[in-house]
């Protein structure tokens, strides 16, 4: 996180909060956000070089029509067969090597930050204003929630593998991929999160008025990279920062 300060200023414009529905979301991209690319740091902790990576396995395919991210899980999934740099990479590898990620300076921290002070402000206490913090990514969610980031964060998505019987990495399990992320935006507006909703993916789909729903987009705070990837969120959330 960059400039916490510029975010908690954009908060501080909820001093007289004129809403029924008191809940903030800040929702934040993973990737070039709040740390250096997350993927190609696995990569690399693997002995595998990134950029080379995503040169010749993943940009390949998506010139060849396939989605980008379902293109950089196919090419590590490559890289797990015949004894390959990631024949290795299991559940349990994943998440040890997640101790080891690099965040950018003040992250993860900087969500606890937020949501202390604004929750600690007498002003948004007695208009009853809470912070929820989430994280919506490309990347691999199971190494972002085993990172210093699930300590901090108690909702984060981002694309699964399948494993194997031996536990290595087999198969796409999840894809969260451009417009998907928007998904999750309207399971945040709609309250679909948590272990009840485990499980039900067309859960979000119900029928809910606009007045039933507990985070409306307009309480929602969204950071991304700048990138194009963050166009579908920036779009649905009142307030972007890049």
């Amino acid at each position: 996180m960059r400039d916490t300060k510029a975010l908690r200023e954009v908060i501080i414009m909820w001093e007289y909060v004129r809403m029924t529905r008191t809940t903030i979301a800040l929702i934040a991209d993973c990737d070039d956000t709040l740390a250096p690319d997350t993927t190609v740091q696995l990569l690399e902790l693997c002995g595998v070089d990134g950029k080379t990576f995503f040169r010749e396995r993943a940009n390949p395919l998506v010139k060849n029509g396939w989605d980008p991210t379902l293109a950089y899980m196919r090419g590590m999934i490559d890289l797990a067969r015949n004894e390959g740099p990631l024949a290795s990479l299991t559940q349990a590898r994943i998440k040890e090597l997640a101790r080891r990620l690099d965040f950018y300076p003040g992250v993860p921290e900087c969500f606890s930050q937020i949501k202390g002070e604004i929750e600690s402000d007498a002003r948004f206490r007695a208009a009853g204003v809470r912070v929820e913090t989430y994280v919506i990514s490309g990347g691999i969610a199971e190494l972002l929630r085993a990172s210093d980031l699930g300590n901090a964060v108690p909702y984060i998505w981002g694309c699964d593998f399948a494993y194997d019987a031996d536990g290595v990495i087999a198969f796409p399990k999840n894809v969260i991929s451009f417009t998907d992320k928007t998904r999750y935006l309207f399971m945040i507006q709609k309250g679909k999160i948590g272990p009840a909703f485990e499980g039900q993916p067309y859960a979000v789909n119900a029928p809910m008025t606009e007045e039933e729903r507990p985070v409306p987009f307009e309480n929602m705070i969204y950071l991304g990279d700048g990138r194009a990837t963050s166009l579908a969120c920036r779009s649905c959330s009142a307030t972007a920062a890049m």
